[in-house]
């Protein structure tokens, strides 16, 4: 057993049930600690009640909400294995070996972080036949120099590596060397989103000398369910945007000289007008139209 597995929750009973279980099922997970961050859905007291025949599960709660980025902390700190998996509260991590795929790239390129490039949503086909097995271009293959955002699956599928790969960004679902965690924290002052909270650790990372690996091996199945309230769902939509662009200039200015160290050279100015186009001008419209035609019954509920 070489992994603990840190999972932040907020009143998402209905995925967590799921997640746990899940995790609980690899052979190299020698802990899940599942930190509720002062939820009111019944998560904790679940948890608590399935922790008392499962040794492995490790239940810790925040009596108010402190967001995710504390919610990592808090269960980063009780992490003692060599391996830390950082897992959302609501993906699956598949295949059944996915630990083991993600430890051996690690230990081959000697690598301090990794993490799996694909997603699918829960019930998709998975499309890796669509791999081409080409060679990324430079350490912002996987996303937008301008924006720093992750480019979409439709666009990455036709030209993805067969073999883990050096990034400079990766998704927030990571595993890392537990010598990482003495040295890096996750920003608690990103808020309850936490919008970018992965960005920034990475590039803390980057800047202390850490590599990232991206693993096209590996792959996650997101169980998204419409009218979610729970983690970053809870926080109202208009408001959500304004701290997404918030949070990226705190980590674009707090950055700079490890953007410039990884060859991004765009003035930060602009990359923060760009990313204030993309969410205020594209995003939150669509978001808007996306809630109003959900109210008027025209989407399908899950």
């Amino acid at each position: 057993m070489n992994v603990d597995v840190v999972i932040p929750t907020f009143n998402r009973f209905w995925a967590i049930q799921k997640v746990v279980p899940s995790y609980l099922a690899f052979p190299e997970v020698h802990k899940v600690i599942v930190v509720d961050d002062g939820g009111s859905d019944g998560t904790y007291e679940w948890l608590k009640t399935i922790s008392i025949e499962e040794a492995r599960l490790m239940v810790l709660r925040h009596e108010e909400r402190r967001g995710a980025c504390a919610a990592r902390n808090t269960g980063a700190a009780k992490a003692e294995a060599p391996y830390v998996f950082f897992a959302d509260d609501d993906m699956l991590l598949a295949p059944v070996n996915a630990f083991r795929i993600l430890i051996d790239d690690l230990i081959v390129a000697g690598a301090e972080i990794i993490a799996p490039i694909l997603e699918f949503q829960e019930g998709a086909e998975l499309n890796i036949s669509l791999i081409k097995g080409k060679e990324p271009a430079d350490l912002f293959y996987l996303y937008n120099k301008m924006t720093l955002e992750r480019k979409s699956m439709k666009t990455l599928l036709g030209c993805m590596p067969h073999v883990s790969f050096e990034s400079g960004l990766l998704s927030g679902i990571m595993l890392m060397c537990r010598s990482v965690l003495d040295n890096v924290r996750y920003d608690e002052q990103l808020g309850d989103n936490s919008y970018r909270d992965e960005t920034d650790f990475q590039l803390k990372a980057i800047g202390k000398g850490y590599r990232l690996l991206a693993c096209p091996k590996v792959y996650l199945i997101d169980l998204f369910r419409l009218n979610d309230k729970g983690g970053c769902h809870t926080t109202n939509l208009v408001k959500y945007e304004f701290l997404c662009c918030r949070n990226n200039w705190r980590i674009l200015k707090k950055h700079r000289k490890v953007l410039e160290k990884i060859q991004i050279t765009v003035p930060i100015q602009m990359m923060q007008l760009l990313f204030m186009a993309e969410h205020l001008l594209s995003r939150l419209p669509r978001g808007i139209f996306f809630q109003f035609r959900q109210k008027l019954g025209l989407i399908r509920q899950l």
